[in-house]
Formats: structure tokens, C-alpha cells, sequence
């Protein structure tokens, strides 16, 4: 009956998870062979927290579009990951905490690219639809 109590609950914690993706800076004075793991630490402490990584995104250097602490270039990551929403706070504190992230942002998502699917659903318009609708802009 135990093992029936753990997976019901395992099971209800699931349920009650929520996705989220983390976009985190880090400093551009880090080294490009620590940048795996500054990453790992990232997703560490998401499972730490309880979360489950559903998909990730290197670190990679880019512009910023203002300079943050003095940086005008930052190394970018991301994060997709599923957890309690209660969880969320300790993630959030645990990444406030480190010296090598400059800002990061958390924020509520779908667990698949809407992008993607939105494109993969739409039908392509017939040649003859096309050609009326060049015409109709000509015409104006």
C-alpha cells in the first residue's frame, strides 16, 4: 500500500505542476568551457526544486540591447521546465543568489511551441487564391 500512496502522490504533484521557461544572462567575462556548467547549475537548481527539464538552450554570447551592470554582451540561456508553482519562489531565490547570472526572467508557457504548430496547422493557399489576392492589391 505504500508504493500505491507514493505513486498517487508522485502522480497528484504532476498534475498539479505547471510550465514554465527561465531565460537567464550571464556574465561575458565567464570562460566558453564553463559555460556547460553554469548551465548544469541552472537546471540543477530547478530539479532541486522539484522541477522536471523538458528543454534547454545554451548559453550563446549576444548584444545587449542596454548595458546591464556596466555589459553591453551577455552569455544567453533558457530553460523549459515543469514544476509546482509553489516551487516557483525558491527557484527564483536560488537564482537571485548567483554571481555569474546578471538578470533572468521566469515566465508561464505552453509545453510546445505554439509557433511551430501554428504554422504546421495552417493549409497553403491555393495558387488561384493567391493570384486574386496580387490582383486586388494591383487594383488599389
Amino acid at each position: 500500500m505504500a508504493k500505491e500512496t507514493k505513486s498517487e502522490a508522485i502522480s497528484e504533484i504532476k498534475q498539479d505542476a505547471s510550465i514554465y521557461e527561465v531565460g537567464y544572462h550571464l556574465i561575458p567575462t565567464l570562460a566558453e568551457d564553463t559555460l556547460g556548467t553554469h548551465a548544469d547549475a541552472v537546471k540543477s537548481v530547478i530539479t532541486n526544486a522539484g522541477g522536471e527539464i523538458i528543454s534547454e538552450g545554451l548559453p550563446e554570447l549576444k548584444v545587449l540591447a542596454y548595458a546591464v551592470d556596466k555589459h553591453t554582451k551577455a552569455y544567453f540561456g533558457w530553460v523549459k521546465f515543469s514544476v509546482t508553482p509553489s516551487e516557483i519562489g525558491k527557484i527564483k531565490t536560488a537564482l537571485d543568489a548567483s554571481k555569474v547570472i546578471l538578470r533572468h526572467l521566469i515566465v508561464g508557457t505552453v509545453k510546445e511551441s505554439t509557433l511551430i504548430a501554428d504554422k504546421e496547422k495552417r493549409p497553403a493557399k491555393p495558387e488561384a487564391e493567391a493570384a486574386t489576392e496580387k490582383e486586388v492589391e494591383v487594383a488599389l
